[in-house]
């Protein structure tokens, strides 16, 4: 599931507007976080699900639809209402994804990086309010990729995003103790900074919308193999080894014109 930032928005659009998706589980779990942020108990809650249910559609049956109300509120203890935060990535961060020197895997890095950070930030709130001895350490992010592929702006078939998962466990990117990493599960994001100095960082995230037009894009140089900035989609060299290929265009071009005018 992708992740929401702004549950507090959401829900007060789904209020607004009604589901998303008739008996949504994630509308009705943040809709039931939003009223336990609101401070009303159990039974207040349920009454104002099936209050929203019953407005939302006039053929809404409480004594079909209660298992879901209930699982909902069940379900909405585990967590708090998330209120979006500064996520920072430094630059540290986005020089490992670069490692991998594949753009279409680097985005995807990035995102479950982002996410990642999205989620230990909700559970590091959560535990402190609650006054846990429990904090934290661990990055981690749904196994499944579907739901940050639409974030990266990439399309994986499954047999893709199994290969992806593998290899990055391999490569020591990701993490994860289960038998089937791609399906099961979460995994452990190895390549986050668990502290950041401002003169570390990178990019600051306070919203999941285009998220990922704060990962840089860049190609690499034909003639010298230097990263340069994607400033436009038919640059293909830096600036010195454009000089060197335009002298030799120039030359090629002399060439080619005085064999013709020799033949001629």
């Amino acid at each position: 599931m992708i992740p929401i930032f702004d549950e507090l928005l959401y829900a007060e659009k789904l209020l607004a507007n009604g589901f998303v998706k008739f008996m949504s589980r994630k509308d009705l779990i943040i809709l039931a976080k939003f009223y336990f942020f609101k401070k009303l108990d159990e039974e207040q809650i349920r009454k104002k699900l099936n209050m929203f249910c019953y407005k939302y559609n006039p053929e809404y049956n409480e004594i079909i639809f209660g298992n879901s109300i209930d699982t909902a509120i069940k379900k909405s203890k585990q967590s708090a209402l998330s209120i979006p935060s500064d996520i920072f990535i430094t630059k540290h961060e986005i020089d490992c994804i670069k490692r991998v020197s594949n753009y279409r895997v680097e985005k995807i890095l990035f995102v479950i990086l982002v996410c990642s950070k999205f989620y230990k930030q909700s559970s590091d709130i959560w535990h402190k309010n609650k006054d846990s001895e429990y904090w934290s350490t661990r990055f981690s992010v749904n196994a499944v990729l579907s739901p940050y592929l639409s974030l990266a702006k990439v399309y994986a078939n499954r047999q893709e995003q199994e290969s992806i998962v593998y290899d990055l466990i391999d490569k020591g990117y990701l993490l994860s103790d289960v038998n089937n990493p791609s399906k099961d599960g979460w995994l452990e994001v190895l390549y986050a900074d668990n502290a950041c100095q401002p003169e570390d960082v990178f990019a600051v995230i306070s919203s999941r919308d285009n998220m990922i037009d704060f990962y840089p894009p860049y190609l690499v140089c034909l003639g010298c193999g230097k990263e340069i900035e994607k400033d436009h989609n038919s640059r293909k060299y830096c600036g010195d080894c454009w000089k060197e290929k335009k002298k030799e265009i120039d030359r090629e071009y002399i060439k080619k014109t005085y064999k013709k005018k020799k033949l001629s």
